[in-house]
């Protein structure tokens, strides 16, 4: 059993230009309720707040490269008790659409 808690964008800031695109996001999760499952019983986790940043560039009109990183500040969250995310992550793709 689970109660999510919820989330709000505090901030973004997108810019575009020409084939290349960018976004600043910091997000805010409330505390949420997930069960501990040696016991259970409902656990509270804690709130957290997150900013992540992407950069798009379209190399033709069906095929788009990206990079990003989620959780810029490094800050610890947990979204199911007892198991933490990863905290900063970077990713890179290659987008092609059929």
């Amino acid at each position: 059993y689970k109660v999510t808690g919820v989330q709000s964008v505090l901030f973004r800031s997108s810019f575009q230009k020409n084939k290349w695109s960018s976004t600043l996001q910091h997000s805010f999760w409330s505390s949420f309720l997930d069960t501990d499952f040696n016991t259970g019983n409902l656990v509270r986790l804690p709130q957290w707040n997150g900013t992540d940043w992407f950069l798009s560039y379209k190399l033709n009109p069906k095929t788009s490269t990206h990079l990003g990183v989620f959780n810029i500040f490094d800050n610890p969250r947990q979204l199911s008790f007892d198991f933490p995310e990863p905290q900063r992550r970077f990713f890179v793709n290659i987008e092609i659409q059929l």
